[in-house]
């Protein structure tokens, strides 16, 4: 790494050390990296705070990631198998199975129905493995893997006419 010489600049009441674009890109720093600041008496240190543990989001990411690419193997081996009418019984309506595939390994996370269908079509597969009829394992797929049951409506209240104020007596 190549030494440069800076100087600090004035930022409010406080002083800045600019750091340029090639040096952030290669430590992978942006705007809302996070940095511990401190200093061992001769030098000022700048580390990246370390990463939570346990991110949701990343976790979710992964997750994600793995079930794709195990419906993925699992697709290339339906393909030929699985047709529209198919595709309706296992809850897809009149989707193309090579639409969904395609969709599903472009995507980066899924709707609750995609992954619904993602595991019907895993059952489908397993089931093949004890040699069923292609209806029979669609069938047996459906009942492994159910719709999950709609959350309640919260009830509404009526409202009441508002009485207006000189009517007569009913």
């Amino acid at each position: 790494m190549k030494k440069r010489a800076k100087r600090l600049c004035h930022l409010g009441n406080s002083l800045a050390l600019i750091i340029d674009k090639p040096l952030l890109r290669s430590l992978g720093l942006g705007t809302r990296t996070e940095l511990i600041v401190y200093s061992d008496g001769r030098r000022i240190i700048a580390e990246r705070l370390p990463r939570p543990a346990h991110d949701p989001a990343e976790a979710a990411r992964i997750a994600f990631d793995l079930r794709k690419t195990a419906f993925l193997e699992t697709a290339e081996l339906l393909e030929h198998a699985i047709g529209p009418q198919h595709m309706e019984q296992l809850g897809a309506g009149h989707t193309q199975f090579r639409s969904f595939r395609s969709r599903i390994a472009y995507a980066t996370n899924g709707t609750p129905s995609e992954l619904l269908l993602m595991d019907r079509l895993e059952h489908v597969r397993a089931a093949w493995d004890t040699r069923p009829s292609t209806e029979e394992a669609i069938r047996l797929a459906v009942v492994a893997v159910p719709e999950p049951l709609p959350l309640p409506r919260p009830r509404r209240r009526r409202r009441r006419p508002a009485e207006t104020p000189n009517a007569a007596p009913r």
